[in-house]
């Protein structure tokens, strides 16, 4: 089986790692391990909006070879708006884009992401905004991170209805625990959209891990812990064959080596895939 694309996250971009110096030495090592695609946003990181493209463009992570995917900022113009407003109308769209690649010192985003759904503004209006910045070659292919499905055809109907460009790319959190997302997964393919997933941490660790101990430490968790399910490393865990692309994110060199190391492993054995979907049958119960 052929492992997903592998992106790595910029989200520790500006937080953990803060000087060009400490990004570079990631980059480098991404070289190494043949990661070529950095994932990042232009909300990153929250304390510093911006930062994380900034380091990005002041180490010329493009001119190195990179592919750069950002996301379209989704801070409010009011404080007062609920969460996401007003943030993917066209001039809301535009704003984000004539800073970010300024950031990045580009012309072209590879992929543009629109970062979290936006109820208050018509899905005909932000599909007409991503096909004028198209047109005017400010990004190559467009995803869209976290929609609902009802909002997903309602994008797709009016690209395919305008003959605008359509998203290419779906992004959303993934792990045992938050599996809500597999019932797009028919839609998605049937519109040759690719799954990105961005939930990596403790990825495939019950490789070496006995089999009694999985199954008292799956035990363990659904009778203590049900609550933090989605923090634990046990419910943290990946199914490989579901994803196109994974998304890394490391605070250091070392923990990306590792991470790296976990999915060189491959997929988990079938058992242990029996022992994870049940106890995601079970967490569904609570």
């Amino acid at each position: 089986m052929s492992l997903p694309e592998t992106l790595f996250s910029g989200y520790s971009i500006g937080t953990s790692l803060t000087t060009a110096g400490e990004v570079q030495k990631i980059l480098d090592q991404l070289k190494e391990l043949q990661i070529n695609r950095i994932d990042t946003a232009a909300l990153w990181p929250r304390a510093s909006p911006g930062c994380s493209e900034t380091l990005l463009g002041e180490v010329k992570a493009l001119g190195q070879g990179f592919k750069v995917d950002t996301r379209i900022s989704p801070v409010n113009v009011s404080s007062s708006a609920p969460r996401g407003a007003r943030t993917l109308t066209g001039p809301a769209i535009k704003k984000s884009l004539q800073e970010s690649p300024g950031r990045l010192h580009t012309h072209q985003i590879h992929v543009l992401y629109l970062h979290r759904p936006d109820g208050s503004t018509q899905i005909g209006e932000q599909a007409a905004a991503m096909q004028e910045q198209y047109a005017e070659g400010r990004f190559d292919k467009f995803g869209l991170r976290n929609f609902p499905e009802i909002a997903l055809k309602a994008f797709m109907l009016v690209c395919e209805n305008k003959g605008y460009v359509k998203p290419t790319v779906y992004q959303s959190w993934y792990n045992l625990a938050s599996r809500e997302k597999e019932k797009l997964f028919p839609l998605l393919r049937r519109h040759g959209i690719a799954f990105h997933t961005c939930s990596l941490q403790h990825f495939l660790m019950f490789h070496d891990w006995p089999k009694d101990e999985r199954r008292e430490h799956l035990a363990y968790q659904h009778v203590r812990q049900p609550k933090d399910a989605g923090r634990l490393p046990a419910v943290d865990l990946l199914p490989l064959e579901v994803a196109d692309g994974v998304i890394l994110e490391a605070s250091s060199a070392p923990e990306l080596a590792q991470h790296i190391k976990d999915i060189a492993k491959g997929p988990l054995p079938a058992e242990s895939v029996e022992e994870l979907d049940l106890l995601y049958m079970r967490l569904r119960g609570w």
